[in-house]
């Protein structure tokens, strides 16, 4: 659209409105994951979170489209650190845990999951609970645990172009060895629930997926 003297309106301003649109999205975001973390999915409504955000509710509608996508909008957040529309496996620590020896390799996943816990374990749980009564949020588990599976795939074929995988395992397999002592529910289990420290959880999966996955040279290299 251009004015009477032939320029371009609104270019100046976009930048402006596109960062505040960004802004207005992460209060949105903020106040649902502090209202999903302390009343649960359920009793809380897109009111609220629109009250705590100092939004209108037709705002927050507008930018997630309804309560479902504003939990997966919150629970994506969490998983990246960030509102950046980065996968996980395009950034640069998956490059360099790509890139790494062996043991190396599991020992930077190790930290990688054990920090992705540390800041989203309580969200993934509060969708996990929501999944159970919604199957609008069942659906989005379902391909988040797809998305999650598909990544630690990649590992376990880097793993086996390395000829680095016991004999015995194949990367299917060290694929399911991943998904399960990697998952949030495990976590949750030794940190949450047993009272282990974070810095003991991260030691001890790098340790286990060493001895379940690796064969014996690449366990003992350094």
């Amino acid at each position: 659209m251009t004015d009477s003297s032939g320029k371009r309106k609104g270019k100046y301003h976009a930048p402006r409105r596109e960062a505040a649109a960004r802004e207005t999205r992460r209060r949105i975001r903020q106040a649902a994951h502090e209202l999903f973390l302390s009343h649960g999915y359920a009793a809380t409504s897109i009111s609220e979170v629109a009250r705590q955000a100092g939004v209108t509710d037709r705002t927050v509608y507008l930018a997630f489209t309804n309560k479902a996508g504003l939990l997966q909008s919150v629970v994506e957040t969490a998983i990246v650190g960030d509102d950046a529309l980065i996968p996980v496996a395009s950034r640069d620590i998956w490059t360099e845990m790509m890139e790494a020896a062996p043991r190396l390799q599991l020992a930077l996943f190790a930290a990688d999951t054990t920090e992705l816990y540390a800041r989203a374990a309580a969200v993934f749980e509060v969708a996990e609970a929501a999944a159970d009564g919604d199957p609008e949020i069942a659906v989005l588990r379902q391909s988040g645990r797809r998305r999650r599976l598909s990544d630690f795939r990649l590992i376990a074929d880097s793993l086996a172009r390395k000829g680095a995988l016991r004999p015995e395992v194949n990367a299917e397999e060290a694929t399911d060895v991943l998904y399960t002592l990697a998952s949030d529910g495990t976590y949750r289990m030794l940190v949450t629930q047993r009272g282990w420290s974070i810095q003991r959880f991260q030691t001890w999966l790098a340790e286990t997926l060493a001895t379940s996955l690796l064969g014996d040279f690449e366990r003992q290299a350094d």
